[in-house]
């Protein structure tokens, strides 16, 4: 039981830091977008 839900904080962690990273890279395009136009 301790073993499945470390298992799933940690894969619920590593969603949240790919959720994170795409809003950022989001962002950035965005940045980008601007720079360019």
């Amino acid at each position: 039981m301790k073993f499945k839900y470390y298992s799933f904080r940690k894969s619920s962690e590593i969603y949240a830091v790919i959720v994170a990273l795409a809003i950022k890279a989001k962002n950035f395009n965005k940045k980008i977008y601007f720079k360019l136009f």
